[in-house]
């Protein structure tokens, strides 16, 4: 555990760290070890080469709360065996991460605005919970992917249930506000349903976005599964379907039976709707 910071270290602990100036650089944060442990950042600059985790051991809480200033870590895991919470209050909070995961226990909430940068050779969005309204911040959030190397589609969970072309699936579904796929640099992403985080479902589980942005020379693979948005901007990437589909959702008022499942205004070719919708 050398240049870690532990809050919360042993069974019924309690510690809390509180950073609103400066830099704080180390290679390992838990907060909450195997205790109770709360992480509150108003500004500064938190550095963390290695792992930040929040809730880690079987009994443990963690909670981190932004408000302000930036955050950088290798993984940001909301939740281990224990539980964790992540609280963006501030959409003008940065945070910078490879790998971010949520687990059984674990909440988020954010603020409309809130952003999440994925980034590095192995950037991946991981969902292991099966309470929707425990991640309802995903809702406000914009997660960017935006790799430093390229070199292959990064793996995004797909958790939401499929309920076809309806405003529906946008309310306690694991629905992103947004999902940007370049920034400035390419982006690569896959869907996956690597997790059941809808064990009560026996269909496919999909991903709603309110707002889909596909860079310039970035790319995304459906593989297999169905994408459902509101709004689609297409600045010169690529995508494959493979066997899914990528369908806009209208606005209630002017929801009816669907034609096709790309916008007109996409340069790929037009697909036809999936049979359930």
């Amino acid at each position: 555990m050398d240049d870690s910071l532990l809050l919360g270290f042993g069974p019924g602990g309690q510690g809390s760290y509180e950073l609103g100036l400066g830099r704080l650089s180390t290679r390992r944060i838990y907060v909450g070890l195997s205790g109770t442990g709360t992480f509150t950042q108003t500004g500064g600059t938190n550095n963390v080469s290695d792992d930040l985790r929040l809730g880690d051991q079987a009994g443990a809480r963690g909670t981190y709360s932004i408000f302000g200033g930036t955050l950088t870590a290798y993984a940001l895991d909301v939740g281990g065996q224990g539980g964790g919470t992540l609280e963006i209050a501030d959409p003008a909070a940065e945070i910078f991460v490879a790998r971010l995961g949520f687990a059984p226990q674990s909440s988020l909430a954010a603020v409309s605005g809130a952003k999440i940068h994925l980034m590095e050779m192995d950037a991946s969005f991981q969902n292991r919970s099966i309470d929707p309204a425990a991640l309802a911040g995903l809702n406000n959030l914009t997660l960017v992917f935006d790799e430093t190397f390229p070199t292959f589609p990064h793996p995004l969970e797909a958790g939401g249930r499929d309920l076809g072309r309806t405003m529906d699936g946008f309310s306690f579904n694991f629905a992103l506000d947004t999902l940007q796929i370049g920034g400035d640099r390419i982006g690569q992403v896959q869907l996956g349903d690597y997790f059941d985080n809808q064990p009560a479902w026996t269909a496919d589980e999909a991903l709603y976005v309110k707002n889909l942005i596909l860079g310039l020379d970035s790319y995304l693979d459906l593989n297999g599964l169905n994408l459902y948005y509101l709004n689609f901007t297409d600045l010169g990437g690529t995508y494959e379907l493979n066997g899914g589909y990528l369908v806009q959702v209208p606005e209630p008022a002017t929801l009816s039976p669907i034609t096709t499942a790309l916008t007109p205004s996409s340069p790929h070719p037009v697909t036809p709707s999936p049979p359930h919708v």
